[in-house]
């Protein structure tokens, strides 16, 4: 890490885990910007639910995706479902076979067999009411366990940013106070559910959880992230370059 003159993360709140590394200067620069073109959910008839990402076991708990929107059973015919990603493994098709059966049953869940092409995954991400990132918060490998909100990442949170799409995520991953706006934790299958039904049963609240998002995602603005390139970091690095 000596060789390095500072250090970015996507956000501030990696920046203590970080600081146990290294003492050079600590800054933080999302990947992905906020993009007023993509914000617009569209029409349909249906609150929409988009979870993104492969559907795997290792970085996602899809059980609680499929338990919520079995306990929406008296809710069914008011939303609509997308799991927008690649099913990995065994793991993989059991979901997507659990998600054909409730559709049988008059669930509506979309899904898809392979990769997912770029433009209909935007159209997709685009006309999301809400995300919700079914997010593990250990992520356990053979080099080491990671904590998602502390030494780890999900690039899901910076999509919500793009996209200006609220976000359910488990309370374990923290995402900082700076998405405060977007970020709406769970605990429980019950607490998605509850919060879900709430979209349905009160459509102000929807549109109020969109607002805020929208609000939110504005602070995430290139050109902000411009001046603040050239006012912050180059005058405390620049010497070195």
């Amino acid at each position: 890490l000596s060789r390095f003159d500072a250090f970015n993360t996507i956000f501030p709140i990696l920046h203590p885990y970080l600081a146990e590394f290294t003492d050079k200067p600590l800054f933080s620069f999302p990947f992905l910007f906020f993009k007023p073109s993509k914000s617009s959910g569209g029409s349909h008839k249906r609150i929409r639910v988009v979870v993104p990402g492969y559907v795997e076991n290792i970085r996602r708990d899809y059980d609680t995706v499929i338990e919520a929107i079995e306990g929406l059973h008296s809710l069914r015919d008011s939303f609509e479902f997308i799991l927008l990603g690649k099913p990995k493994g065994v793991y993989g098709s059991l979901v997507v076979g659990k998600a054909e059966k409730l559709n049988n049953l008059g669930y509506n869940i979309s899904y898809f067999d392979d990769w997912v092409d770029f433009d209909e995954w935007e159209k997709i991400m685009c006309s999301a009411d809400v995300l919700l990132l079914p997010v593990r918060s250990l992520f356990e490998s053979v080099e080491s366990n990671e904590f998602y909100g502390e030494s780890k990442c999900t690039g899901t949170v910076s999509n919500a940013i793009r996209f200006c799409k609220p976000f359910l995520i488990p309370e374990g991953c923290c995402v900082g106070d700076e998405l405060s706006g977007m970020a709406h934790s769970y605990g429980s299958v019950d607490e998605v559910v509850s919060f879900l039904s709430r979209l349905k049963d009160n459509t102000g609240y929807l549109k109020l959880v969109k607002i805020e998002a929208l609000d939110c995602a504005k602070r995430f603005d290139v050109d902000y992230f411009s001046h603040v390139l050239e006012s912050d970091v180059l005058s405390r690095v620049g010497d070195n370059f």
